[in-house]
């Protein structure tokens, strides 16, 4: 009785989904983390290679201040692509962001000044606004630029060309930092006392009046606050929490905390992450991604042809899980048995029996071609669903071979 062989097969594999933009971004180690406001989805490995105290996002780009030997402002596409951390360069420490149509503006605090530039990083004022004290927050709206003099106890503004300079527009304003802006308020962390010690957020009215030092209290290391329609977010680097004994390796130390508008529903680990600094906010949301593929890739191992009719294909197939199998291949109507299943790490390890009819055109055309030219090709495709995923489909042409005789 003659035997049969099969040629090889190869493996497919399966694009991953594109990223999309969100609502929320915070800077983390050398990354900047996105998520929707709601937490349906969420990624934090958009990846800008910097250390950065400072975020601000716009329509089309990221914003981030670079904290290094020669500190700079770095920009990338909402993904992370192009990202380019000298996009304006000579900055000695540039800490707040803020960014409105035409300009990004920063506060260096070594400096004392406030800068800005054009958005494609044209028009460099690094001394934009001169005899800041100690500044590390600016925020912008359609009126004025605002920034935090910490050492001074106060916050500052200007009008958006850079003149009627107010260095003390609100005073009493205990040890400012980050600064965000809503139509009716201007707020402020405050970081006051020793590195571990509690500070605030506070608040006051937007056209300058009674100063709440302490409107949210017990808010450690926020470095960077910012503002939407309903609600207040910041970072907390997390440093308390590291002192206090806490494993980094097993509860991320930092987090991003929010809070209402009216200092209610405070939720000061809102999203836990690693030594958040810098953080922003837009109204878009990040679109859901279709449904993934059951594994990045997938592969085929064939064994012999046992039957001169029959043609029966031991089929051995690594798949994520249960699923079903469906065999075409043109001209030869394929029956399949699940021969067996053994779980494994990550997969399941099927093995399948493939014949076509026996006594079938299609076994009688292999037949005569085998007698013919010693050799019969066809196309197997094989077909694997699991429920709630993409199909998976792997098509190989392959061949019944005449073995000789040894």
């Amino acid at each position: 009785m003659k035997r049969l062989a099969l040629l090889t097969v190869a493996a497919i594999a399966l694009a991953a989904p594109a990223p999309a933009v969100a609502a929320i971004y915070w800077g983390h180690d050398n990354s900047i983390g996105v998520a929707n406001l709601d937490l349906s989805q969420r990624t934090d490995s958009i990846d800008v290679s910097a250390w950065g105290f400072g975020l601000a996002v716009d329509s089309a780009h990221l914003y981030y201040g670079v904290a290094s030997n020669e500190g700079s402002i770095g920009r990338a596409n909402l993904d992370g692509s192009e990202s380019d951390n000298g996009f304006v360069d000579g900055l000695e420490f540039p800490s707040g962001l803020a960014v409105d149509g035409p300009h990004v503006y920063w506060a260096d605090r070594l400096t004392n000044q406030i800068g800005r530039a054009n958005l494609d990083g044209s028009g460099v004022e690094r001394d934009f606004i001169d005899g800041a004290d100690y500044p590390c927050g600016v925020a912008v709206d359609g009126s004025y630029l605002y920034w935090s003099n910490r050492d001074s106890n106060a916050i500052g503004r200007a009008w958006l060309d850079g003149t009627h300079v107010e260095q003390e527009f609100l005073s009493e304003v205990d040890q400012p930092c980050s600064v965000a802006v809503t139509p009716t308020q201007i707020y402020w962390t405050s970081l006051e006392g020793g590195a571990f010690d509690p500070g605030s957020i506070g608040r006051a009215p937007i056209a300058g009046g009674p100063v709440e030092n302490e409107f949210i209290p017990d808010i450690y290391e926020a470095f960077s606050l910012a503002a939407d329609s309903t609600h207040l977010y910041w970072t907390d680097e997390g440093w308390e929490n590291l002192q206090q004994g806490d494993d980094p390796t097993a509860v991320p130390a930092g987090a991003v905390g929010r809070a209402r508008l009216d200092g209610t529903e405070v939720e000061r680990r809102w999203i836990p992450t690693a030594l958040a600094h810098g953080v922003a906010v837009d109204s878009r949301v990040l679109t859901p991604p279709p449904p993934p593929p059951p594994t990045p890739s997938w592969y085929l191992r064939f064994g012999r042809l046992t039957h001169e009719r029959s043609g029966a294909i031991r089929l051995v197939v690594f798949v994520p899980g249960p699923g079903a199998f469906t065999v075409d291949s043109r001209a030869i109507g394929w029956q399949v048995k699940k021969a067996s299943v053994r779980p494994g790490a990550g997969f399941a390890r099927w093995t399948l029996k493939l014949w076509p009819g026996k006594g079938t055109p299609a076994a009688r055309r292999i037949r005569r071609q085998l007698g013919r030219q010693g050799r019969a090709p066809f196309v197997l495709r094989l077909t694997y669903t699991q429920e709630g995923h993409l199909p998976l489909q792997s098509s190989k042409r392959l061949a019944f071979l005449r073995q000789t005789k040894r």
